[in-house]
């Protein structure tokens, strides 16, 4: 083929040229090329069209935090998106407080309100089916993404790459914020993710806080499990199914957000409660998964770290009950390894939470240490009811919050 040798403002004319090529797409061409293979392949690049993304954010009880929520997503600079809010059944003021700031933001927006509720699953899905974007960025109504570039960053990570369904970011929890209660609840649930020397990490599964999913394999793994989960543990289900389907799950260390708990998680009450539940999901996983939601897992720092903490915690619930038991049928000698194992362990979560600097008093670290032995106990209690629970096959479908 004759080399062209010349720039394409002078010859519009290419041999077996498309003759519905527009003019307006040939003036963006600045640059000599030698081929006509060059130039198709230049032009189809310069025409690629950026993924049109849906923002999905699903709401129950969040008056407290949703409104920074809103405010992170529609600031983003992102040319194609969409904002899908879906109220599941909330009694308190939170449609009015996304409707508040929708009135004036400039991406295209839904508000969807349940009149009852439906659980977390049963609203994802829903909102995924509606969406219409390429892809879906979940964010949940505690998160505020940091920075106006956060979903740009997010859609650039994602895009290109065949084998990965899920970039996920990471948060920052503002500390000063938390009280003793939040506190202890995050170290126990480890969710202060340790800086990473590398800029993206393949990890097991996505936590769906502020993730962006491909919405095409999102939809052939039948989206989350609404069938046995209602509240928790949809997140390593879905994960679990995409990696059985080759994909990878990316997180990238550059996509910051803020994580908050919100006034739903202030109370040791609650704590205790979602602790529990926490639990009792996980043995509803290793249940349906038959263990394998273990396998196959690409093990960073956090994920041992927490898989040592769980563990723990269930070895150390394990000999205190068991010696509560013995020491009431057989010998009162048996409360030694009960008293040894509670002051052990609260000195390891004390020594944790000082560690980590969360700004807990040297008079109260003793205390935290113990409270949070207590959300050990709540796990282990949690992890014995869904074992039992699966066994008997019912489903994981917590009652909702009434007011």
């Amino acid at each position: 083929m004759d080399k062209l040798g010349r720039n394409m403002k002078n010859r519009m004319e290419l041999p077996n040229a498309d003759s519905t090529l527009k003019a307006s797409q040939l003036n963006h061409v600045s640059q000599v090329w030698e081929t006509e293979s060059d130039f198709r392949n230049a032009l189809s690049k310069s025409s690629v069209v950026e993924p049109y993304v849906s923002v999905i954010v699903p709401v129950y009880f969040g008056e407290d935090t949703i409104a920074k929520c809103v405010q992170s997503i529609v600031r983003q600079k992102c040319g194609r998106m969409e904002l899908l809010v879906v109220d599941d059944g909330s009694k308190d003021k939170s449609v009015d407080v996304v409707n508040g700031i929708l009135a004036s933001s400039t991406p295209p927006s839904r508000v969807v309100v349940h009149q009852t509720n439906l659980g977390i699953a049963n609203t994802l899905n829903q909102a995924v089916r509606a969406a219409e974007g390429d892809y879906v960025l979940i964010v949940h109504q505690d998160s505020e993404l940091l920075g106006d570039n956060y979903l740009a960053r997010a859609v650039k990570s994602l895009s290109g790459q065949d084998d990965v369904a899920i970039v996920c970011g990471t948060p920052i929890f503002p500390i000063t914020e938390f009280n003793i209660y939040q506190k202890i609840f995050m170290i126990m649930s480890d969710h202060n993710h340790s800086c990473s020397p590398i800029e993206l990490e393949e990890v097991s599964f996505a936590e769906h806080k502020c993730d962006l999913f491909k919405r095409q394999p999102l939809l052939q793994v039948g989206g989350f499990d609404s069938e046995h989960f209602r509240s928790s543990a949809e997140d390593q289900v879905v994960s679990w199914r995409l990696r059985n389907r080759g994909y990878k799950i990316i997180r990238d260390h550059r996509l910051k957000y803020i994580q908050r708990y919100g006034a739903s998680l202030s109370t040791l009450q609650d704590i205790l409660k979602k602790l529990f539940k926490y639990g009792e999901t996980q043995a509803g996983v290793m249940w349906l998964t038959r263990g394998t939601v273990l396998t196959k897992r690409h093990k960073t720092l956090d994920q041992i770290r927490r898989a040592k903490n769980r563990l723990a915690a269930m070895i150390c619930s394990t000999i205190v009950l068991s010696g509560l038991v013995l020491s009431t049928f057989l010998s009162l000698y048996f409360l030694i390894p009960v008293i040894g194992t509670i002051l052990i362990r609260t000195f390891h979560i004390a020594r944790r939470a000082r560690m980590q600097e969360l700004k807990i008093n040297n008079r109260t670290l003793p205390i935290a240490g113990f409270l949070g032995f207590c959300t050990d106990v709540a796990y282990f209690a949690g992890f014995g009811s869904g074992t039992i629970s699966s066994l008997i096959g019912r489903k994981f479908q917590s009652r909702p919050k009434v007011l």
